[in-house]
């Protein structure tokens, strides 16, 4: 089966964990795809020149290296980002030309970090105040990050499990829901 790439069918990327499995080289691409089966998550976040696959879930090392619950496969070997974070990773995605990283963690890169952080390609740093409990799901619409799990406020503002970020704040997206948010996607939007 090929690699998965923007379009493809469910079952193309969710058998992307038998390619990682064989340790078949990913090609180089220049899209921001995301994939999740749970308990870890996997997106694209790559050019040709700088590598390219992105796991994230309960592991401490990656290829007999650091990981730290998010690594990068550039093709040929696995290495950190940084020090990643501290806790569980079980949500990502690409947000403003920048790896965004969710779960239940309270540090990212050895700051303070709730829940919820972003990698710029040499540090990381926090989404405001962050979530107040698990991030399981990320995605994006209408030019807004968009996240759902287990929180109940962002900021310390009230949610109900799912919030919307603009790029500096965090927002209640319509009144929420009355109980947790385990996947999202954008379909027709």
């Amino acid at each position: 089966m090929p690699i998965p790439s923007n379009g493809d069918s469910l079952e193309t990327v969710f058998d992307i964990f038998t390619v990682l499995s064989l340790s078949a080289p990913l090609p180089p691409t220049t899209s921001a795809t995301v994939f999740a089966s749970a308990p870890v998550a996997f997106a694209t976040f790559c050019t040709p020149a700088a590598g390219c696959a992105l796991p994230c879930g309960l592991f401490a090392a990656a290829g007999g290296g650091t990981g730290s619950h998010v690594a990068r496969w550039d093709g040929s070997a696995w290495s950190a980002l940084g020090a990643g974070v501290n806790g569980n990773a079980t949500a990502m995605c690409v947000y403003n030309n920048e790896l965004v990283v969710g779960g239940a963690f309270t540090q990212a890169g050895g700051s303070a970090a709730s829940n919820i952080a972003r990698w710029n390609g040499t540090s990381w740093q926090p989404l405001g105040g962050g979530l107040n409990n698990q991030v399981n799901a990320l995605a994006l619409y209408n030019g807004q990050l968009i996240a759902g799990g287990n929180f109940t406020t962002a900021d310390g503002a009230t949610v109900n499990y799912i919030a919307s970020w603009d790029g500096s704040a965090w927002h209640d997206l319509g009144g929420g829901f009355d109980n947790v948010v385990n996947a999202l996607t954008v379909y027709r939007g």
